[in-house]
């Protein structure tokens, strides 16, 4: 099963992250703690990418998933951290 790892960092707090992705549950945060305060405001995430592709387009986006590192996980993260950011001013 293709399995990243990868940090963002966002100007927005924790608590407002966890707003924005976790809005499940009481218990989510605990179930996903990779939402932790930055020194000097802000928030590193911690997100860890797990798929299964059933079919042979998703097989070819996990490829290209796992050879960029994540890239595109990761830009898509931070493309809706920079929306969040510029909707908090």
């Amino acid at each position: 099963m293709p399995k990243l790892e990868m940090d963002v960092e966002t100007t927005l707090p924790p608590e407002r992250v966890r707003e924005a992705l976790l809005d499940f549950s009481k218990r989510r945060p605990q179930i996903w703690p990779g939402i932790t305060p930055r020194d000097g405001g802000g928030s590193d995430v911690h997100i860890e990418w797990n798929r299964e592709p059933t079919s042979m387009k998703g097989r070819v986006a996990a490829f290209v998933i796992v050879r960029t590192k994540g890239k595109p996980v990761a830009a898509s993260f931070e493309k809706a951290m920079r929306r969040l950011e510029a909707s908090a001013t």
